[in-house]
């Protein structure tokens, strides 16, 4: 099933559409279900096993995605097992997503290519500020540095991380900072090839010639 969703707004907005393997309305919880579900807005993604809303409606609504949450936008891309999104005007504004943990990515314009990665059991983003915000046993890596906290904000714009321990001071700031790449030293003369010199052979001392002629052999033998 495909859906097409257009913008309303007085600013011309790239259509929105949803494809899914099945959609279903729950009487019951009073809510739409689709199953194998992908969202599309131009560059941004989204697609689950499952997500559900009260209904079809992204000019103020909210979604609740689960079961290998990937979402991929111009900022970064989020990996999760669960997922409350909302939107505003047909469009994304904040994204809570869970997991074991929730991971964040994004490969850098600059810095050739630098990568920088991720993981909490939540991460808030919203996308209004540029503003990411890891909470439980957080972790940010970009290849040359690892930081670690009970809450960690990253501000997308700036390229800037702010850590503090998080609520009730238990997870201290960690950071670890690897060290520059050293050049190769030039490489030690081969020796496979050159003769060792030899210590020399001191064998078995030399008994004292007690008058004993040695034995004789025969060429022959």
């Amino acid at each position: 099933m495909l859906v097409g969703v257009s913008g309303q707004a007085a600013e011309p907005q790239l259509p929105l559409t949803l494809d899914a393997a099945s959609s279903e309305f729950d009487r019951r919880k009073e809510q739409l279900e689709f199953r194998d579900v992908r969202i599309e807005q131009g560059t941004m993604s989204i697609s689950a096993r499952l997500a559900t809303s009260k209904e079809l409606d992204f000019a103020a609504g909210r979604w609740t995605f689960s079961g290998d949450v990937q979402i991929h936008t111009d900022m970064g891309d989020l990996q999760a097992d669960e997922a409350v999104l909302s939107f505003v005007d047909h469009q994304l504004t904040r994204a809570i997503v869970t997991g074991e943990p929730a991971r964040f990515t994004r490969q850098m314009a600059t810095d050739e290519g630098r990568l920088v990665t991720g993981t909490a059991r939540e991460i808030d983003y919203d996308t209004g500020e540029g503003e990411i915000v890891l909470a439980g046993n957080a972790s940010l890596m970009d290849g040359l540095r690892e930081v670690r906290g009970g809450r960690l904000i990253y501000r997308l714009a700036e390229d800037r991380l702010i850590a503090s321990s998080g609520e009730g001071g238990q997870e201290r700031v960690h950071i670890v900072i690897a060290p520059p790449g050293k050049e190769e030293s030039p490489s030690a003369p081969d020796d496979a090839g050159r003769e060792t010199p030899q210590e020399p052979d001191e064998g078995t001392p030399e008994e004292p010639d007690d008058g004993t002629p040695d034995e004789v052999r025969d060429p022959g033998e």
